[in-house]
């Protein structure tokens, strides 16, 4: 029989970071596949430095991180450039520059955007905020008392 195989060496770094974000933003990664329209295996191997995600992907992911306010208020270029390079020094598919005036002008969560304003609020509501994005108005919805009545009953 041959010799033992030899598995690729995995860099963790890049899985880290991409986990965090994954985490910051509460989605299970079937979610986050389905958002960036990838497969759920591409997030499983990315988190797990087995592969990087292409250019592509790594746009949409910064997008979707620098939208739902993901990234530290105040260091979000900082933040997103240090991913960039640090998955460009690990795959094989060379990646563009990151572009600082792209960054810019991806749309900014409003509760980042207040933070870097000066308006403060605790560091764990920042962290819980949500994106409700098109959420439906709820405000009709009131009473239910026949409803519970007959719960009870």
């Amino acid at each position: 029989m041959g010799g033992k195989r030899q598995y690729k060496a995995r860099d963790y770094a890049v899985g880290e970071q991409l986990l965090a974000l994954r985490m910051r933003a509460e989605l299970r990664q079937a979610e986050l596949a389905a958002l960036l329209q990838v497969s759920q295996r591409s997030i499983h191997n990315w988190e797990n430095g087995e592969a990087y995600p292409s250019e592509v992907h790594l746009r949409q992911l910064l997008a979707l991180a620098q939208q739902r306010g993901l990234f530290t208020p105040g260091h979000e270029h900082q933040e997103a450039a240090h991913l960039w390079t640090l998955v460009g020094q690990h795959t094989t598919k060379p990646l563009g520059r990151f572009d600082p005036a792209w960054f810019a002008s991806l749309p900014h969560h409003e509760g980042a955007a207040a933070l870097t304003a000066g308006t403060t609020l605790p560091a764990a509501a920042h962290e819980r905020m949500l994106d409700w994005g098109e959420a439906p108005d709820t405000s009709s919805f009131h009473g239910r008392t026949e409803e519970l009545a007959t719960l009870r009953s």
